[in-house]
């Protein structure tokens, strides 16, 4: 039998923070996947005049150094797909151009808006029924709503709207298009025709003309273009369809997620993403009050989810000490030092509004933080990792007993994926305040659904369980049993007394 021909695709997949170009190596013959990164670079927001920006054109150029560095390596590429993540777009005006850098969503402007009172003929829950998602100023809807009452220049002369993984495919292939995730994350579609939402559109006061149709993950928008191909020295490839989000790429690549229904995940990175896969959307009203909001998924999929304020804390630590010393930190050397520092000495609340600013210097505002509550400060590098992990596992029990009661599900295992999965301490934390059994891995979820999505548009792969079989084939799988129940069942109770948390 003739050994069928390894494939290679091209995974570019942007953080908040950084990113990435890999390679996946596709083998047929074995069932399995290998990923490679061949380039990386940060992602930094841009100051200018009080407001934040992401700096596109730069983010572009680094797109196409790590297309022309895998596509020299590997010679032959099969595709491209390109996932990013939420929330933020661009405007293109008629001549095709982009209109101006986009604003980040931690843009100060973005959530001084009350989001709830927008809207003029339909109520916050007819907004939830239609889209299955809770209001918030910092997606596209809000935000759009926000220009047109305005007026704003860039939205009436707007030709597209584009979030940005669509843009990035846009920039490669010349084609308007919007990925089903990407669309459903505007909080523009009806969660259940899964088309835009024309009533919320309507109420928003923007011109319908400016979204273009929606497509799903798993297909080919088209090919590079020839001027793209030109300059990097490149033969024309395929721009997949993958799911531009890059929590439904994670969420994709979950390999004990298999269609039962029965195992949560937790994707893991500067925002901690806590849900489950749900046959159909989650219309619990009650759910919004808590910010669960339900997703659009790869192949127009469904996930319940909730997000948590995640690493971002330990990473604005980390980031200031760096600063003042000098010198980066490994985050082996910060792991090593917080399993020595004495349990629960301090918890915060990881989801207070002073945690999720821009902080340049994120420990004097957890100290500040602990001594307006009361609470005895971490003073050491180690006590501050600590108190931060020990708070975010308590908050994800907190969370995690809500997503049981609005799925009216008994959780059997939860997955955990992304960065989170390198911190041994941390996952089997989460397996002991949980009481559940914890799988972890793999870390680079995020690439590996994208990877899959690839399969699927160049039909290697058939079905979403099919993709997750090769993943679970590909990677090595660690599993926590919960043991120290009964502590942190116990930390558990203080918590919700002392920061009057609610059910």
């Amino acid at each position: 039998m003739n050994k069928l021909k390894d494939k290679n695709y091209i995974i570019a997949d942007f953080g908040a923070s950084n990113g990435r170009v890999s390679v996946g190596n596709y083998s047929a013959d074995k069932g399995t996947f290998t990923i490679e990164t061949v380039h990386r670079f940060d992602n930094s927001q841009v100051l200018l005049g009080g407001r934040y920006y992401w700096d596109i054109l730069k983010l572009f150029y680094e797109l196409k150094t790590g297309i022309a560095i895998a596509a020299g390596k590997y010679k032959e590429i099969t595709s491209i797909g390109i996932d990013t993540w939420g929330l933020d777009f661009a405007f293109i005006d008629k001549n095709g151009k982009i209109m101006s850098n986009p604003l980040t969503y931690r843009d100060p402007e973005k959530s001084r808006r009350d989001a709830s009172k927008l809207f003029k003929s339909i109520t916050e829950k007819d907004f939830f029924n239609l889209t299955g998602c809770f209001t918030t100023p910092l997606a596209a809807a809000f935000y759009l709503e926000k220009l047109a009452s305005e007026n704003d220049w860039e939205l009436v002369n707007a030709h597209k709207i584009l979030p940005l993984s669509d843009l990035f495919n846009y920039l490669l292939t010349g084609r308007f298009a919007v990925e089903y995730s990407r669309a459903y994350n505007m909080l523009l579609v009806n969660c259940v025709s899964k088309n835009w939402e024309n009533i919320v559109i309507r109420e928003a006061g923007f011109p319908e003309k400016i979204l273009p149709d929606i497509i799903d993950s798993g297909y080919k928008i088209g090919n590079i273009s020839a001027k793209v191909a030109q300059e990097l020295d490149i033969k024309p490839f395929s721009v997949a369809s993958v799911a531009g989000h890059d929590t439904a790429s994670a969420v994709a690549a979950v390999p004990s997620v298999s269609g039962k229904y029965d195992c949560a995940f937790l994707s893991t990175g500067t925002w901690l993403v806590l849900g489950a896969e749900t046959q159909n959307p989650v219309l619990e009203f009650d759910a919004t009050g808590h910010l669960f909001t339900n997703e659009g998924g790869a192949l127009k999929s469904n996930f319940f989810a909730k997000d948590i304020s995640g690493f971002w804390i330990i990473q604005r630590c980390v980031h200031r000490w760096q600063k003042e010393e000098g010198a980066k930190i490994p985050w082996k050397a910060i792991d090593a030092l917080f399993i020595k520092e004495a349990p629960f000495s301090s918890i915060i609340n990881t989801q207070d509004e002073v945690f999720l600013k821009n902080n340049e210097n994120m420990p004097a505002a957890i100290i500040s933080y602990c001594r307006d509550n009361k609470i005895k400060a971490p003073s050491s590098k180690g006590q501050f990792a600590r108190c931060i992990y020990e708070s975010l596992v308590l908050c994800v029990k907190h969370y995690f007993n809500l997503l049981q009661l609005y799925c009216n599900v008994q959780f059997l295992r939860i997955h955990i994926t992304g960065g989170g999965v390198n911190n041994a301490c941390f996952c089997q934390w989460i397996a002991d305040a949980l009481g559940i059994e914890v799988v972890a891995g793999p870390v680079e979820a995020t690439t590996a659904g994208n990877l899959l999505m690839q399969l699927k548009a160049d039909n290697e792969v058939l079905s979403i369980k099919e993709g997750r079989e090769i993943c679970l084939n590909s990677h090595n799988i660690e599993i926590y049993e919960p043991v120290n129940t009964g502590i942190w069942e116990q930390q558990y109770k203080k918590y919700v007394r002392f920061f009057n948390l609610k059910y």
